[in-house]
C-alpha cells in the first residue's frame, strides 16, 4: 500500500503519520515498557468524539448508541457477519400470524441490580417509547408499527402489529429498560447519575466523567479486562502517540493513521468490511439543485476511485448506493456515475449556464473532524474544477446536524453509521421522513427529497414480512434513487481497530460496535 501514489490528496495523511512516528521515537523507551500508572486490568479505548447520551431512548450520535448497547440488552440483536437478527434477551421469537409476535424471555436474564428481566419490563419499555411525554427518538416508528404490547405470562410478551411488517425485528432490537425507568424523562449522562443507568447488558456504568466514561464487567473473567474505559481524544496525532506509548490499548483509527500501524511489531490491526456509507447530501429544494442534471453533474465531478485510493489506501469500497454490496438487500444493477469532468461541465452548462453559476455560491457543510474536513476539501476542489463556486464550512457535528435539519446547507458530507436494516432507505428518503417546522425530527430526509416511486417502494419494504418481497421492493427503491440522485453515494469504509502489544484476540465489527472489546484478553 503506497499512499504517496496520490500525494496531492493524501499528503496531509502522510505528514500526519510521519509527525506521529517522529514524536513517538523521541519519547523514552522506558515509558513504553510500563502502564504509566494505568490500571493493569483496564482496557483503555480511544474515541474521537464525545458521547452525549447513554440513555438508549435518545441516541443522537453513533458513539452514544454503541456505548448504550453495552449497558442495555435487547430482545434480539444483529449478527455482524450475516446482518441477520438473533435472540439476545429473548430465547425465542416467533411469528404467530401476520400481526402477532411472541417473544419468550430467557430465565437467566437479569438487570444489573439482580432483578429478573420480565415481560412487564418489556411492556413498559415499548409503552414508554410510544408515550409523547417521554419524547423518545423512535416514538414515530413505534406508534406507526405497534398497536399494542402485552404480557402473556411473567416471561412471555406479545406484540400486536398495526399491519404486517418487515421491520418488527428492528423494533425488537431496541434496548429494554426496567419498568420503573421506562416512563421517566431522559436520564442525563453526567457525573452523579451512574447508578441510574441500570440495564441488562454485559457492562455496568462506573463513571460518566467528561471525556472519560468507564464501565465495569458484570461477570469477571480471567485475563480479560475488568474495566472498559473510553477516552475522548479528538486529535489524531495524540491518539497515535497514546497507542504507541502504552497510554491506551485500543482505538478505531481513521485511514490517516493506517501507515503508522500496518506491519508494526506487536500491534494488531483488526479490519472488517463496514456497513456504514459515506455520502454527499444535496438540498433537493434548492432552486438549482432541484434539477436532476445538476445533481448528476456533481456525481460525475467527484473522483471517488482516487479518494478511496489516496485517502483510504484501499480500505473502503466505492458505493453505488446506501447499502453495501455484501448486504442481502443490495441492488447492483443501478445507474452509475464515473468520474468524468467533461460530462459534468456539459450537464452544468445545459442546466445552469456558466455565466449565471459563476455568480452563485453553494455552501458545502461538513464536520470539523480532521479526516472528514480534508476529504471534503478535496471534493470541494473537484467541484470547483467543473466551474462550480463552492464554499466549505466545517462545524461541530451537533451544529452541523441542527443546520441540516433546518435546511441551512446546499451540499454536505455525512456518514450513515449502520445500514444493517434496509429500512434505512425509508428513514433517509421517504417523504414522510422530511423534517418540518412542526416536526423537525420527523426523520433523516434532511435533503427534502420527495418521489412517489421511492415512497411506494420503501413503504412496501416496510410492510412486507417476506424477505424475497422486501428485496424486490428495495431493489426498485435503489434503482430509482440512483436515477434521481438525491444524495451522491461515496464509499463504504472498512472498520479498522488497532490494538497495543498487550492486547490479544482483538476483532473488528463492520457496524463499529464495541461488543467485541469485551472478549479481548491481555498478554
Amino acid at each position: 500500500m503506497d499512499f504517496e501514489d496520490d500525494e496531492q490528496r493524501a499528503g496531509d495523511a502522510i505528514v500526519l503519520s510521519r509527525r506521529a512516528a517522529l514524536a513517538a521515537m523521541a519519547l523514552t523507551s522506558a515509558a513504553a515498557c510500563s502502564r504509566n500508572g494505568q490500571e493493569p486490568d483496564a482496557l483503555v479505548t480511544l474515541v474521537q468524539s464525545e458521547p452525549a447520551h447513554l440513555d438508549p431512548r435518545f441516541p443522537t450520535d453513533a458513539l452514544s448508541a454503541t456505548l448504550s448497547r453495552l449497558v442495555y440488552a435487547s430482545l434480539v440483536d444483529v449478527d455482524p457477519a450475516t446482518l441477520e437478527y438473533r435472540p439476545s434477551l429473548a430465547r425465542e421469537v416467533r411469528l404467530v400470524d401476520d400481526t402477532h409476535i411472541r417473544a419468550a424471555l430467557r430465565e437467566d436474564a437479569t438487570f444489573h441490580d439482580g432483578t429478573p428481566v420480565l415481560a412487564a419490563d418489556v411492556v413498559a419499555t415499548f409503552r414508554g417509547l410510544a408515550d409523547p411525554r417521554v419524547g423518545a427518538s423512535s416514538r414515530t416508528l413505534v406508534t406507526q408499527t405497534i398497536a399494542d404490547v402485552r404480557a402473556v405470562s411473567e416471561r412471555d410478551v406479545e406484540f400486536v402489529l398495526r399491519e404486517p411488517t418487515g421491520i418488527a425485528s428492528l423494533l425488537l432490537a431496541h434496548p429494554v429498560l426496567r419498568a420503573r425507568d421506562a416512563g421517566r424523562a431522559e436520564i442525563p449522562s453526567e457525573p452523579g447519575n451512574e447508578r441510574l443507568f441500570v440495564g441488562s447488558g454485559p457492562l455496568r456504568v462506573s463513571s460518566l466523567a467528561r471525556n472519560a466514561w468507564s464501565f465495569e464487567r458484570r461477570v469477571p473473567a480471567e485475563r480479560k479486562p475488568r474495566t472498559l474505559r473510553f477516552l475522548t481524544v479528538k486529535d489524531a496525532n495524540t491518539m497515535a502517540l497514546r497507542l504507541l506509548h502504552d497510554r491506551a490499548d485500543v482505538a478505531e483509527v481513521k485511514p490517516e493513521l493506517f501507515p503508522l500501524f500496518l506491519g508494526r511489531e506487536g500491534f494488531t490491526v483488526a479490519r472488517a468490511r463496514g456497513v456504514a456509507c459515506a455520502y454527499l447530501p444535496i438540498r433537493n429544494d434548492h432552486p438549482r439543485l432541484a434539477d436532476r442534471s445538476v445533481r448528476r453533474a456533481i456525481a460525475h465531478a467527484i473522483d471517488r476511485p482516487s479518494l478511496v485510493r489516496g485517502k483510504f489506501g484501499g480500505f473502503a469500497a466505492e458505493a453505488t448506493g446506501i447499502l453495501p454490496p455484501w448486504h442481502w438487500a443490495y441492488e447492483g444493477d443501478v445507474a452509475r456515475y464515473a468520474f468524468d469532468p467533461q460530462r459534468a461541465r456539459a450537464l452544468l452548462d445545459q442546466a445552469w449556464p456558466r455565466a449565471v453559476r459563476s455568480s452563485e455560491t453553494l455552501v458545502f457543510r461538513c464536520s470539523n473532524q480532521r479526516f472528514v474536513l480534508t476529504t471534503a476539501a478535496a471534493i470541494t476542489e473537484m467541484l470547483r474544477a467543473v466551474d462550480l463556486r463552492v464554499e466549505l464550512r466545517p462545524s461541530e457535528l451537533a451544529v452541523l446536524l441542527a443546520d441540516l435539519r433546518a435546511g441551512r446547507f446546499d451540499l454536505a458530507m455525512l456518514q450513515a453509521p449502520d445500514v444493517s436494516e434496509p429500512h434505512i432507505l425509508w428513514t433517509l428518503f421517504s417523504s414522510e421522513a422530511r423534517p418540518t417546522a412542526e416536526n423537525p425530527r420527523a426523520g433523516l430526509n434532511r435533503w427534502r427529497f420527495s418521489d412517489s416511486v421511492v415512497d411506494a417502494a420503501v413503504s412496501q419494504g416496510k410492510r412486507s414480512s417476506d424477505r424475497a418481497r422486501r428485496r424486490e421492493s428495495y431493489s426498485v427503491a435503489q434503482k430509482r434513487l440512483a436515477e434521481e440522485l438525491p444524495v451522491v453515494p461515496l464509499w463504504h469504509p472498512d472498520v479498522v481497530f488497532v490494538g497495543a502489544p498487550r492486547v490479544r484476540a482483538l476483532r473488528s465489527r463492520g457496524d463499529s460496535r464495541f461488543d467485541s472489546l469485551i472478549d479481548v484478553s491481555f498478554r
